[in-house]
């Protein structure tokens, strides 16, 4: 199940840190009651300070985009289902803070996989793109 989050802080943070992004993985499993190795984060934006004085914002914005691998098609409807459910945003809020200083707000959401039979999302070289489910274990 692809997803995104967006954390706005006061304080910058460095994803680039291995121990950063176990933290923010740990967070999202915690939250949503699975084993961290189910979680992989994908991509990682910071938002410019152009974009945030147009937002007339002071906070570092980082925008992730994660995945969250399921073993059924059932556990993705409902791991679909609780990144737009408000009370698990709000655990993850709260295991992000528990983590890091500074986290004014987040945003979690869906990203649409519009991927066809036979195939699922794949990241590569940063860019998301859907991959035949026999060749997701290609590296490159």
């Amino acid at each position: 199940t692809p997803g995104k989050l967006q954390i706005d802080s006061t304080n910058v943070i460095d994803v680039s840190r291995s121990t950063v992004s176990e933290k923010i993985i740990e967070s999202l499993a915690s939250s949503l009651n699975i084993d961290p190795l189910y979680v992989r984060l994908d991509f990682a934006e910071y938002m410019t300070s152009a974009r945030r004085r147009m937002l007339q914002s002071n906070d570092e914005i980082l925008i992730l985009t994660f995945t969250i691998f399921a073993t059924t098609e059932d556990e993705k409807i409902i791991f679909a289902a609780n990144l737009g459910d408000a009370s698990i945003q709000s655990n993850i809020k709260d295991a992000l803070n528990d983590k890091f200083s500074g986290i004014s707000s987040i945003s979690v959401g869906n990203v649409m996989n519009e991927c066809g039979p036979g195939t699922q999302y794949t990241t590569v070289a940063g860019q998301r793109r859907c991959e035949s489910i026999c060749a997701v274990n290609h590296y490159y």
